[in-house]
């Protein structure tokens, strides 16, 4: 498919309203609008634990071209608008809160550019960026949540494709970010450590702490020990939700 910079590169799950999952918004009714590609490639060749969206980078999988498609950002802003209509507006609950539009992928900001011509059509819209701190964004989107996970070594990509200080001092002056950390083991901890005290000095007020799984009763014994790190460091911790909600499935 011809590249035109003009246009939004979606994956297959495209847009799709659900409840977000996971981090500080956790609960909150969302529209999440999936883009295609990546700069880091987690557990590719089996190195690192895998990526749950895969299919937005990995050339050989048949879903990475099958599901792709361009669109511009008016067409869909219409689309992100009508998907709230569907999902949310019928319940008076719901219909009342601010709506929330969580931009995500593979790496999103890879299309920062265009993407920030979206914005101006969803006024009103409360906006989360899901990006993995290798970007520095741009001041478009300042008003805009940042969940920013940084990779580690356990994402099996090596270290300078996945850490990028300017990047990520320049996320931590963001006025509302977070930065979310996936922990699979007991080596991650100092590394987490190395990395904020890149990021921020060492400043754990807006630190989460998730581990890493997809089976249910594994995630609950991970995460009960988490409890215990995040209160030595001084941060939160995050589960994922959806797991426990819908099982490892797509568009969830």
């Amino acid at each position: 498919m011809t590249h035109n910079p003009d246009l939004i590169r979606l994956s297959g799950d495209g847009v799709f309203a659900t409840v977000q999952g996971e981090g500080v918004s956790a609960g909150r009714p969302s529209v999440f609008v999936r883009t295609q590609d990546c700069n880091l490639h987690c557990g590719r060749n089996g190195i690192g634990w895998l990526c749950d969206a895969a299919y937005t980078w990995d050339k050989t999988m048949p879903e990475y071209s099958s599901g792709l498609r361009l669109v511009d950002p008016d067409n869909l802003s219409a689309e992100i608008t009508d998907e709230w209509g569907k999902t949310f507006a019928a319940d008076p609950l719901t219909d009342a809160l601010q709506p929330n539009l969580v931009l995500t992928g593979g790496e999103p900001m890879l299309q920062q550019k265009t993407l920030a011509d979206l914005i101006p059509h969803l006024p009103g819209w409360h906006i989360e960026i899901e990006t993995n701190g290798t970007i520095v964004i741009d001041e478009s989107f300042t008003n805009a949540q940042i969940n920013c996970s940084p990779k580690l070594q356990n994402s099996g990509n090596e270290r300078r494709a996945r850490l990028r200080e300017k990047a990520l001092r320049a996320i931590a002056t963001m006025p509302d970010h977070w930065f979310k950390f996936v922990v699979s083991r007991d080596e991650d901890i100092a590394e987490i450590r190395d990395v904020m005290e890149i990021a921020n000095g060492g400043d754990y007020s807006r630190v989460l702490l998730m581990a890493e799984g997809i089976d249910p009763d594994q995630l609950r014994s991970k995460t009960e020990k988490l409890h215990l790190i995040a209160a030595e460091l001084g941060c939160q911790v995050t589960e994922r939700n959806h797991i426990y909600w819908y099982g490892n499935k797509r568009r969830t």
